[in-house]
């Protein structure tokens, strides 16, 4: 009895040593882990930012844009209208009038339109407001707000995935901080059995936690 404890001892310090170089590679690697995904849920932060702000910016000026196509249409429907009107006194001094302040683009469109209706708009045995409501020009204004829209759109939803993963990073640096908890626990414990079964734990959830790291996709600047 006298002979084995000396031997027990200088095992138990071993067993000791064993578990705090563990300890100490187990909580640098999941800080070292842990300081990555905090970095990358920053910078994928930061793009979801950018791509917010990109697409508010473009929905504010497709809204401009979207005003302007609107007055530009109501103007060549009013004048469109007084033509009509002018059309129906037979009154060829107004017509030019209107017809002259029509749009570029109304001018396309009333041309096509002319061409298919009788000279004389009396005459006609169809309704002449549809066939021109029909042809009512695309103003750029309207088509470069409808790209602008599209395209912010696509802002947005590259924002929400941005999101998403910034939140996925920082969900992956929350579970290590339980491997970091666990692991700064351990030598308050007497018992060394318990320390490596802490420790094994603490393992196993920083391998896990760290797959689920690595497996998301890495933001750059």
């Amino acid at each position: 009895m006298t002979e084995a404890a000396p031997q027990s001892g200088p095992q138990e310090a071993g067993t000791l040593r064993r578990i705090e170089i563990a300890t100490a590679a187990l909580l640098s690697l999941a800080g070292l882990i842990s300081a990555w995904a905090s970095y990358q849920a920053s910078l994928w932060g930061g793009q979801q930012a950018d791509h917010y702000a990109d697409a508010n910016a473009m929905t504010t000026e497709a809204t401009r844009l979207s005003v302007m196509d609107g007055q530009a249409v109501a103007t060549d429907t009013l004048m469109f209208i007084a033509w009509l009107e002018a059309a129906a006194d037979s009154d060829e001094r107004r017509m030019t009038f209107f017809q002259l302040r029509f749009s570029p683009e109304m001018r396309s469109s009333f041309a096509q339109w002319r061409a298919r209706v009788p000279a004389d708009l009396r005459s006609a045995e169809v309704d002449r407001m549809a066939p021109v409501l029909g042809l009512l020009p695309r103003h750029p204004e309207g088509v470069e707000a409808r790209r602008l829209q599209a395209e912010a759109a696509k802002e947005f939803a590259k924002g929400d995935t941005a999101n998403g993963n910034s939140d996925r990073f920082v969900a992956g640096t929350a579970v290590l901080s339980v491997v970091l908890f666990l692991g700064g626990i351990s030598p308050l414990l007497k018992n060394s059995k318990v320390r490596i079964a802490m420790l094994a734990l603490a393992a196993v959830i920083g391998v896990g936690a760290s797959a689920f790291i690595f497996s998301l996709p890495a933001a750059s600047l």
